[in-house]
């Protein structure tokens, strides 16, 4: 039996790569896909309703889930800034860690949630040693990296 078929599933970051491809195979296995995104590029027809908000405004991002009542919530939104300016950092922040504490107070209020995903990034070790293990130290050496971890710490 399929496990998500019929699942109402939110996708954040839903017109990225990685997002796009997540949403039709989500789609084709019959899951009830809605999608975050920042502006209207995603691929609409794979969509049951599409959402273009900032989910570093906290009134949005709760009123999305009091509406959606998702099942399950992929959180793959992030600015991927590889830069090391301030900037990127302050930008970083505010869509990256402000939006998924965000997304996890909301998530708490919901009756419907049954799990939560978030996907991490070999940018959280920086240029390391390859191949990366959990056992070793991270050492982010951009702004999507110290983000990426920052989130990680977060949800741990």
């Amino acid at each position: 039996m399929n496990k998500i078929q019929g699942k109402r599933i939110l996708v954040t970051g839903a017109a990225g790569f990685i997002g796009r491809h997540l949403c039709q195979r989500l789609h084709d296995n019959g899951a009830c896909v809605f999608g975050l995104v920042r502006s209207y590029r995603a691929e609409k027809e794979l969509l049951f309703k599409q959402y273009v908000i900032d989910i570093s405004d906290h009134k949005q991002v709760n009123q999305l889930l009091q509406d959606v009542q998702p099942e399950m919530i992929v959180h793959l939104a992030a600015v991927k800034n590889r830069s090391d300016e301030l900037d990127a950092f302050r930008r970083g922040f505010n869509a990256d860690v402000l939006g998924t504490i965000n997304l996890i107070e909301a998530s708490m209020a919901l009756q419907s949630l049954i799990s939560f995903v978030f996907i991490g990034s070999c940018d959280e070790y920086g240029q390391q040693e390859m191949p990366f293990v959990e056992s070793v130290r991270e050492k982010p050496n951009s702004a999507y990296g110290v983000t990426k971890l920052a989130v990680t710490q977060v949800l741990q």
